[in-house]
């Protein structure tokens, strides 16, 4: 009977080892991560604390074999930045099979467009350049003003195209949708690039409303035009800016913004540019532009929503 003993105990101590590995095995699982909508042909790396996750695609990575004990920490990185997450931790269930987290993501000022608070907005400090630009859409060509100056010979349609990229490319809300027949609206709330409206561009313009220009008297100090320009685009943020920080809003290029007029073929430029005369180029001074036009003393500056941050 003794002998019986052993032989039930020795059983009962093979299940439980078995029980146990069983157990352990529950506690870790292959998991997957999913980062929505990451744009193709940028160096994006997912870690898990600390340490380089396994690419599996252009938006998912893995890790095998994760504690589900514990939680853990996500981050993401594009070389030495470190953009956001809505959902940066981990924490699975026990069990088996493969766990599966998504999150969503953002990385804004990750091309280097500088942003300045007014007001509600987040403004660009300059007039997208030519830099900017060729870094976006991955052209190569030669402006002779250069990578400083502002991008200019370019329609309505396509700042507000950029606009999207740009919002794409950092994770944020695009803000235009093309309907049928090609009329494009804006997305209310999104938190993404867009032209700054027609009331939007007077307050970012100036602090000092009284002021005729960039928060100046004195056209030149703060624009470039016919009288100091050489009839050319210059770098911009070379002359002094608006009492908000901004450069440029008198002068160097006319600045699209969203507003339409009466007749839709038109849109608003704001600003007066490097052909412009002083009166032309008074903040109160409203031209109306052919949409699908493009030309030389015609740019433009991107806002966001602080709200968006």
């Amino acid at each position: 009977m003794l002998v019986q003993g052993n032989k039930r105990s020795m059983l009962d101590t093979r299940w439980l080892v078995i029980a146990g590995g069983l157990f352990a095995v529950g506690c870790t699982r292959d998991v997957v991560v999913g980062v929505s909508d990451l744009p193709a042909g940028e160096a994006f790396q997912l870690t898990l604390d600390g340490q380089p996750m396994q690419t599996l695609s252009l938006n998912t990575w893995s890790s095998p074999a994760l504690s589900m004990r514990e939680t853990h920490q996500l981050q993401l990185w594009y070389g030495e930045r470190e953009c956001t997450l809505s959902n940066p931790i981990v924490e699975g269930q026990l069990g088996f099979g493969e766990w599966t987290h998504k999150t969503d993501w953002s990385c804004a000022g990750l091309i280097g467009y500088e942003m300045l608070p007014v007001g509600e907005l987040l403004v660009g400090k300059s007039e997208v350049t030519v830099g900017l630009w060729q870094q976006l859409k991955g052209e190569d060509s030669e402006d002779p003003c250069g990578a400083q100056c502002p991008k200019s010979n370019l329609n309505w349609l396509q700042a507000l195209e950029f606009a999207n990229q740009l919002s794409m490319v950092e994770g944020l809300d695009q803000c235009y949708t093309k309907e049928a027949q090609g009329v494009v609206t804006v997305v209310s709330g999104c938190n993404g690039y867009r032209l700054p409206t027609d009331a939007e561009w007077t307050e970012l313009s100036s602090q000092d409303k009284s002021t005729p220009f960039a928060d100046s008297q004195t056209v030149t100090e703060v624009g470039w035009m016919r009288d100091n320009s050489d009839l050319q685009r210059h770098p911009v943020c070379q002359l002094q800016t608006n009492g908000f920080g901004l450069c440029d809003t008198t002068g160097n290029v006319w600045e699209w913004v969203w507003d339409t007029v009466q007749r839709k073929e038109l849109r608003r430029v704001r600003g007066g540019g490097f052909t412009s005369v002083a009166d032309v180029a008074r903040l109160d001074n409203v031209v109306d532009f052919p949409m699908g036009l493009g030309a030389e003393h015609v740019g433009f500056r991107l806002v966001r929503t602080v709200s968006g941050q």
